[in-house]
């Protein structure tokens, strides 16, 4: 969707300085919500956590952060929403969070699950209010007609996915 970027990266081990090429944080977590929304994912959880408590994109980037959420459910998931629906994150366990997640966090870190879904809930409910364009352009996805200029004002950005292979796949009879 966004243009990929270059990341520095210095390594413990070989003590030199790597670029690496990554995608941009809106894309990243958009990412990572939609994954969040559709499968209860602990990991993303606990990374949406993060992104929100370290502040990581300025209010200014909340609209692109959200019409990026909407654009990867309609390229990932089966069933396409008319709303978001934040409650999904209440089936995140206790058990799930120390299957899924503690064995990849730091040892000793202590997760607080009520406050961290409370909080991330309650980000996601104001995020996720859809506008009318963004409404429209899920409707019209589902009835397999695909307009991502509804979605996305930058023409940069509606070049780069006018094409792209998922959303192009999704809209075709099967």
């Amino acid at each position: 969707m966004f243009e990929l970027e270059d990341k520095s990266v210095l390594s413990d081990v070989i003590h030199m300085e790597h670029l690496i090429t990554v995608f941009s944080p809106v894309e990243l977590f958009a990412t990572k919500i939609n994954a969040l929304l559709s499968l209860a994912a602990a990991r993303d959880l606990y990374d949406t956590y993060n992104m929100i408590d370290m502040g990581l994109f300025s209010k200014d980037e909340y609209e692109m952060l959200r019409k990026s959420v909407v654009f990867y459910t309609t390229i990932s998931q089966e069933e396409i929403p008319e709303r978001y629906d934040v409650n999904v994150i209440d089936q995140i366990s206790i058990r799930k969070i120390r299957t899924d997640l503690l064995p990849v966090i730091q040892k000793g870190e202590f997760i607080e699950l009520k406050k961290i879904k409370n909080r991330v809930k309650e980000f996601l409910s104001g995020l996720m209010i859809l506008t009318a364009d963004e409404q429209n352009f899920l409707r019209k996805f589902k009835e397999r007609e695909y307009c991502p200029e509804l979605l996305f004002d930058d023409g940069k950005v509606v070049r780069r996915i006018s094409n792209h292979p998922m959303a192009l796949w999704k809209i075709q009879e099967h």
